[in-house]
């Protein structure tokens, strides 16, 4: 295919504006980007805040550390370490020294794919890793979760963007039907 001249101009001239544009916003969106927490993956975030020493502890208990460390996205609903006191402590002892039984429980809060609350939609069924299911609910107070075992949960802060997917905090620990 043959490109005319005139074309071939316009395309080199819009091409260079482009590349100037981009370099004078560059800078500006390179230190927003490095101050952003989007830079971090979900382990790293969650780590790196005071509300999930629980959470990051039982992931590094059940062998999940590489899971929310890795490239594939993920959502997670990630309990704060309020919510982890809520529960019985010898559960939460008999769950620390069984880590599949630890596995499945925290698997539970994680689904595929990156999850923002706008893409939430009221009663929407949820399929977490682990297999079994929870309901989203939406409403003017907020948003919850109805785990599998009937429970309700609030879903405290959204859309915590990591590089590997999203948090959405809640309020306690959900709990699977089995």
């Amino acid at each position: 295919m043959k490109i005319s001249k005139l074309s071939r101009g316009l395309g080199v001239a819009m091409l260079t504006g482009v590349l100037a544009a981009t370099a004078l916003v560059a800078p500006v969106a390179a230190e927003q980007e490095e101050n952003s927490s989007s830079k971090k993956t979900i382990y790293k975030i969650a780590k790196s805040s005071d509300d999930f020493d629980t959470l990051t502890a039982a992931v590094k208990a059940a062998g999940l550390k590489k899971v929310l460390k890795g490239k594939d996205a993920l959502t997670v609903f990630a309990p704060t370490d309020d919510a982890f006191e809520q529960v019985d402590p010898s559960v939460l002892e008999g769950l620390l020294a069984d880590k599949d039984a630890l596995a499945e429980l925290l698997t539970y809060h994680v689904a595929e794919g990156r999850v923002l609350s706008s893409d939430l939609k009221d009663g929407q069924t949820v399929e977490s890793l682990s297999g079994e299911e929870f309901t989203v609910y939406l409403s003017d107070e907020g948003a919850t979760i109805e785990d599998g075992a009937g429970n309700t949960t609030n879903i405290t802060t959204t859309d915590i963007e990591a590089k590997n997917g999203v948090i959405h905090v809640i309020d306690a620990v959900l709990t699977p039907a089995s």
